[in-house]
């Protein structure tokens, strides 16, 4: 779901609502740089933290 906010899209439709807020309001936190640091995690397949792990 970040990976697809990080490249712009206007519309985001889901089954989970609740996710979505807790995404964008983790990415809303992150700087620039953390957000492209996610992103190039998420292109090398490398498993990223979150807040619930």
């Amino acid at each position: 779901m970040s990976s697809i906010i990080s490249r712009g899209t206007d519309n985001l439709i889901t089954d989970h609502p609740d996710l979505a807020g807790r995404v964008l309001a983790e990415r809303a936190e992150m700087s620039p740089v953390e957000r492209i640091l996610v992103e190039l995690a998420f292109l090398f397949g490398a498993s990223i933290p979150t807040s619930e792990q």
